[in-house]
């Protein structure tokens, strides 16, 4: 089996490809579509982030494809439909990176509650401007998740 990355993968997820087939790797093919399509011909399957455009045209050249791997959740770059056509199932990794999104989240709420970057941008000037830098604490706040509607 030959699986075409083309975009990043950490190591280890590399090493368990390429425990099961011949991997070929370049976390900067989805730049170049022209070289995109010349390899794909060959793979059996693929494996995208977010910038790889898997669209109906590269799936044209992919003619021995047997699946769309997506790193991520979101599939706004995977032509669902045109996958579908040609019985290629798309999988995503669902859930493999719940932790750096909550630890993210995490962060953008306290950044929001204290402006940390100026602040810290105050100090390594020699300043602290307690009165500018103080914000609001996020102790006994309660978040709340509004949703998007569709």
């Amino acid at each position: 089996m030959k699986v075409l990355i083309t975009e990043l993968i950490w190591p280890e997820g590399l090493e368990e490809l390429e425990a099961f087939g011949s991997v070929e790797y370049d976390p900067q093919l989805w730049r170049d579509s022209e070289a995109l399509r010349e390899k794909i011909r060959s793979a059996d399957a693929v494996i995208v982030r977010n910038q790889t455009r898997v669209d109906a045209t590269l799936l044209e050249h992919g003619a021995s494809l047997k699946a769309i791997g997506r790193l991520g959740v979101g599939l706004d770059n995977i032509d669902l439909e045109a996958a579908r056509d040609r019985a290629i199932p798309v999988v995503l990794a669902r859930n493999a990176n719940a932790v750096s999104v909550a630890e993210y989240v995490m962060a953008a709420i306290l950044q929001c509650s204290r402006n940390l970057f100026a602040a810290d941008e105050d100090v390594r000037a020699g300043n602290w401007d307690r009165r500018r830098f103080t914000g609001s604490e996020v102790y006994g706040k309660t978040l709340a998740w509004s949703g998007l509607e569709r």
